[in-house]
């Protein structure tokens, strides 16, 4: 988060994970400018992320100091996992950025 307006880091990483801090949509917006090409942006979210990623596909245009991507359907994986002791249900979004 406090990466993301700083000039000195543009494009400069492959992967940027969150931890569940914002929305899915702020943390792609935010993120995308730290990536590189062909780079991934990694989401651990709750059991309800399927308004999130529609949200993300309204505004799906990405602009940074490297460029635009459009984010796509194609574009965002999710991997549903069970937390060990409490069994909740849990969510990894995975999102490449092809700019």
């Amino acid at each position: 988060e406090e990466l993301s307006g700083n000039s000195i880091f543009p494009c400069s990483y492959d992967i940027a994970i969150s931890r569940a801090f914002a929305s899915l949509c702020s943390f792609v917006k935010g993120a995308y400018p730290l990536i590189g090409e062909k780079g991934l942006l990694i989401a651990m979210k709750g059991p309800a992320v399927e308004s999130e990623i529609d949200e993300l596909l309204a505004a799906p245009l990405l602009e940074g100091p490297c460029g635009q991507a459009y984010i796509a359907p194609k574009d965002i994986q999710t991997i549903s996992y069970r937390l060990p002791l409490s069994d909740s249900r849990r969510v990894l979004v995975i999102v490449r950025v092809g700019k």
